[in-house]
């Protein structure tokens, strides 16, 4: 039962005029915000985040506050690094196991 195509197209609803540029941005506004912050957090946090991990593992090798950026050398922050990337290594592992087994 066959229908005659301009019949079927009837209900259509009809396209409006072109969307300007600045309405393309305002529509986009929160995927550009997104990207700014990502952005803005691998200029200012992503450099400093192997002292960061080590600073927080070697805590646990030191009675002192330690800042791992300052002083890398210390037995501390040597171990806090190692803790670190064992750590880093087993979740990424853990990580690929799971992606494949699913």
């Amino acid at each position: 039962v066959g229908t005659d195509r301009s019949e079927s197209c009837r209900d259509l609803p009809v396209p409006g005029p072109p969307m300007t540029l600045a309405q393309d941005l305002w529509r986009f506004r929160y995927v550009g915000t997104l990207v700014a912050l990502v952005l803005l957090e691998s200029i200012f946090v992503s450099a400093q985040l192997p002292f960061i991990k080590a600073t927080f593992f070697a805590g646990s090798y030191s009675l002192e506050i330690l800042d791992c950026n300052q002083t890398p050398k210390l037995d501390a922050c040597r171990r806090g690094t190692s803790d670190s990337a064992y750590w880093d290594g087993m979740l990424s592992g853990i990580a690929s196991v799971m992606s494949v087994g699913t």
